[in-house]
């Protein structure tokens, strides 16, 4: 009745892309056009216990799926074909993080732990599917 027919409004977007980048944890690396290599860093807390965001790109589309409970964190993230991901998760060694319910080194050949500092793993992860599991 008041004449508006859009509802396609920056503050919707603005919402929706803060969550994708914030809890999800996606972000584009200004380094790296094109999303050849992106970031993964969800920020699990205030009392948010899981987040599902995905990001389509021109190379694919990127999960972030996180989940927190009973002093678990578990992430699960794809990555499309040819980019390049660092995915930073809670963790307080490279032995605790898991991959498939096998060793982070063992299962997952296309990841590689970077450094492990101040309660949190910073990871390289090439093309594929992986559900990263670590106790908190």
């Amino acid at each position: 009745d008041s004449g508006m027919n859009s509802f396609n409004h920056y503050a919707f977007g603005a919402v929706g892309e803060w969550m994708t980048r914030a809890l999800g944890g996606i972000e584009f690396d200004e380094e790296h056009p094109g999303w050849s290599h992106f970031a993964i860093h969800p920020r699990a807390g205030s009392g948010v216990s899981s987040v599902r965001a995905e990001q389509a790109t021109i190379r694919g589309r990127i999960l972030s799926s996180w989940t927190r409970a009973n002093g678990s964190f578990e992430l699960e993230v794809a990555i499309p074909a040819n980019p390049s991901a660092t995915v930073t998760i809670p963790a307080q060694n490279a032995g605790a993080i898991t991959e498939g319910g096998g060793p982070i080194q063992e299962a997952a050949p296309n990841v590689r732990v970077v450094s492990v500092k101040d309660g949190e793993a910073v990871l390289e992860v090439r093309a594929g599917r992986y559900k990263l599991n670590t106790r908190t």
